[in-house]
């Protein structure tokens, strides 16, 4: 081959590599604008969120029942929400006077600590 056709193929050569380099960072370049996109939706997403209402705490009743404390809603006292392992016969006799006319409490964090306080 002569020197000028290898100087053309060369070229040629060297504009398909090129051609191929900028197809990828092309792709690379849509790949970070689509992330950045994502990004920026999510972040837009989070700041939008609405502030939620202040819930009143909810009240629970305990009682014992059969022999075992059970947790009620107090706006719906027919059927227990959670029934217990907590076995009335190993609770202090002060605990089982309250719970036999009913305990209240107020939120979910005060349930469970007086949960724990009777199982324990």
């Amino acid at each position: 081959m002569n020197y000028a056709k290898r100087i053309t193929v060369s070229a040629c050569a060297l504009f398909i590599m090129l051609g191929f380099i900028a197809g990828g960072v092309s792709k690379l370049w849509d790949f970070e604008s689509a992330a950045e996109q994502k990004k920026a939706e999510n972040t837009a997403a989070i700041v939008e969120l609405p502030t939620p209402e202040v819930i009143p705490d909810t009240k629970y009743v305990l009682k014992i029942e059969d022999g075992i404390v059970v947790v009620f809603n107090e706006a719906d006292m027919t059927r227990p929400i959670i029934v217990t392992d907590i076995y009335a016969s190993t609770l202090r006799h002060f605990d089982r006077e309250q719970l036999t006319g009913g305990v209240i409490a107020t939120g979910d964090f005060e349930l469970q600590s007086m949960l724990e306080d009777y199982s324990s």
